[in-house]
């Protein structure tokens, strides 16, 4: 049998419409696409999807719905080795933060500004606690690190989160019509989990790391 495809979109997660030829089209439980071309034809497709976040609003209301059993028992699992000061730092952070919300956004904004971005020096051996490394020794690291210590920090205070590894919207070709996404685009961000909404996007690492990123969801918009 063929091995299925994975889709790749803007908002994976809040996806509208595709428009392709395929004889299988799948959503898993991680929410990700999974499509089956016919043989031997190019894997072409179009997709709508929602780029944006909802309103605060509406994600503080959400705190109000408690999490699904399925979903936190997935994805609030923390390794039993983990330092204790990751929580302490992630109550630090979002202090009287009222919702969910309101405690991620605090998260994020904290890794944005606080810790810097630097691409891994190929001599560099990884640690064997990353998160704990990055966040009290070196302070700095690429996507991953940056996505890792959100995900982990939400999840110390009962949020559910999963790192998502993807491609930035890449570079627009005026004469193409089209975004050209290569291998330098590889990302990693963070989705959360809010009642009635599913997974919502959120990215601790720095702006200045981003700026391809925005603008194209800036022309996508």
């Amino acid at each position: 049998s063929r091995m299925p495809n994975a889709v790749f979109t803007i908002r994976a997660t809040r996806v509208h419409r595709i428009w392709a030829k395929l004889t299988k089209l799948v959503k898993t439980s991680e929410a990700t696409l999974l499509a089956t071309f016919p043989a031997y034809t190019p894997k072409h497709y179009r997709c709508v999807s929602d780029v944006g976040r909802p309103p605060p609003d509406d994600l503080r209301r959400a705190h109000e719905t408690p999490f699904p059993q399925a979903v936190s028992a997935v994805y609030t699992q923390l390794p039993e080795s983990l330092d204790p000061r990751v929580k302490q730092l992630a109550l630090q952070i979002t202090g009287d933060a009222a919702t969910s919300y309101d405690r991620v956004a605090r998260l994020e904004r904290w890794l944005s500004t606080q810790l810097t971005y630097a691409l891994p020096e190929s001599s560099t051996t990884a640690p064997e606690h990353p998160v704990e490394d990055f966040l009290f020794r070196t302070r700095k690291g690429h996507c991953e690190y940056f996505a890792a210590s959100l995900a982990v920090m939400a999840r110390t205070l009962g949020i559910p989160a999963r790192v998502v590894n993807g491609y930035a919207a890449g570079t627009w070709s005026e004469v193409g019509g089209y975004y050209l996404v290569n291998d330098n685009d590889a990302h990693s961000w963070v989705e959360v989990f809010f009642p009635s909404l599913g997974w919502i996007d959120f990215d601790a690492t720095p702006a200045v790391a981003l700026s391809r990123r925005e603008q194209g969801y800036k022309d996508l918009a």
